[in-house]
């Protein structure tokens, strides 16, 4: 599946009641943002306010954040180019609550530095919300700095749609608090955190040394196309223990192109040491597991499943 461009939602604001610039100044507005956008292959999302320079009531905010949310925007950038009734910018970022950027214009006579500084301001104050506590500020002088921050948003958002797969038991008896913390991770930056334990990977990669050793082989020979150099020691580093360690890492490859779910995909019971007890409960279990078409997930070479947990 081909991947989408960025969504940025581009929103200006028209003057505060009795502003009085005079009815012309509104058209006299150079906004460097669509063009900019345009030209680095991300699509904007800009709303038409017919007779205004942009949002300038709570009506307008909310069908604002209709459009964007409709148009699946995945941040959002501030238009600035004057003093802004802070009530609508802050209203607007909490509504829809994704990265945002505050741009300040200040070329042909515009001031949007104040704007841009009590806005930010605001949003220090506010409780609970990373997107909104973490909004980054620009100039339209420095187009740069927009456009990194902006190839970091695009990261940040497959991040969030994308799960992370580890392989291995947790620390800490499985306490979120303890070492690691996937509820935290699942907060902020990844859609999941999946645990699997390490022998699946092993098998696999035992599968790959002994059927497909020519992968491991051609995987090793790209490395040293593009000036990898290996030098062996005798010790920690073999020829047999850069193959096994390069059998993992296809072995991990291969798995993360298959759909996470590996219950369902590799038919495996999971294990939970303090759900199960031991003796012929345990080869019950066993049994049951194949009787429903599961394979059991051995957790040594040389004990089975029932032999383990009789041992616990």
């Amino acid at each position: 599946m081909p991947k989408r461009p960025l969504r940025v939602g581009v929103v200006s604001f028209d003057f505060p009641p009795f502003y009085e610039r005079g009815g012309k100044a509104s058209a006299d507005r150079q906004s460097i943002l669509p063009a900019l956008l345009s030209l680095e292959g991300y699509e904007v999302v800009e709303p038409r306010f017919a007779g205004q320079a942009g949002i300038n009531t709570p009506a307008d905010v909310e069908r604002c954040a209709g459009e964007f949310r409709t148009r699946g925007v995945d941040c959002l950038l501030l238009d600035l180019f004057h003093w802004t009734r802070l009530s609508l910018a802050i209203s607007l970022l909490r509504e829809l609550d994704l990265p945002c950027g505050l741009v300040a214009n200040t070329r042909g006579g515009w001031n949007g530095i104040t704007a841009v500084t009590a806005i930010s301001g605001s949003l220090r104050e506010l409780p609970g919300s990373r997107n909104l506590t973490a909004a980054e500020r620009f100039r339209d002088t420095e187009p740069q700095e927009l456009l990194a921050w902006l190839k970091g948003v695009a990261v940040y958002v497959r991040l969030r749609r994308s799960r992370l797969l580890s392989w291995g038991g947790s620390y800490g008896a499985d306490m979120p608090f303890s070492r690691c913390d996937p509820a935290a991770l699942e907060s902020c930056l990844v859609r999941e955190v999946l645990q699997e334990q390490e022998i699946v990977l092993v098998e696999r990669a035992r599968a790959i040394t002994a059927a497909s050793p020519r992968r491991v082989e051609r995987f090793l020979a790209w490395l040293q196309s593009r000036g990898v150099g290996i030098h062996y020691d005798g010790g920690r580093l073999t020829p047999q223990a850069l193959s096994f360690q390069t059998a993992l890492y296809l072995a991990a490859r291969d798995r993360l192109r298959l759909p996470v779910d590996p219950y369902l995909l590799f038919r495996a019971a999971p294990c939970n040491h303090g759900s199960l007890t031991r003796g012929r409960h345990a080869r019950s279990l066993e049994a049951l597991a194949r009787q429903a078409g599961l394979s059991v997930v051995r957790c040594d070479r040389e004990a089975s499943l029932t032999s383990y947990l009789e041992s616990l």
